[in-house]
């Protein structure tokens, strides 16, 4: 089988051509409608604390952080950083939950009621 292939390169390099243009063709063919919809939203929640290390900031920031926002509704993933002098938790939701930094905010702050927003970063990312 391999021997064949190797032997009719041009003919093996032309069905490529082939499958590759009905390809692209379907692409351009689907109906938008047939394209699922795959809107991520995503919330960044940053703290700085200045001077700390990035073990304190994980352990007096981070992992209190966690224990609130993982009660959220619609929460699908949450990655957490942290850096000297800064945490980093990112929220991923749930897709059709609606997106927007009001939105992300109104679901953090009831259920961290001793952090303060100073901003938030919302955005949807197309997947």
């Amino acid at each position: 089988m391999f021997r064949t292939a190797i032997n009719n390169g041009e003919v093996v390099a032309v069905a490529a051509l082939v499958v590759t243009v009905l390809g692209l063709v379907s692409i351009f063919r689907v109906p938008i409608q047939m394209i699922p919809d795959m809107d991520m939203t995503t919330l960044t929640v940053e703290t700085a604390w200045p001077g700390a290390t990035p073990q304190d900031v994980e352990r007096e920031i981070i992992v209190e952080q966690e224990e609130f926002l993982r009660t959220l509704p619609n929460l699908q993933k949450m990655t957490s950083l942290a850096n000297t002098g800064m945490a980093v938790v990112e929220l991923e939701f749930a897709l059709g939950t609606a997106p927007g930094v009001c939105h992300g905010q109104s679901l953090v702050v009831p259920h961290a009621p001793n952090i303060q927003v100073q901003e938030a970063h919302a955005s949807n990312e197309q997947g």
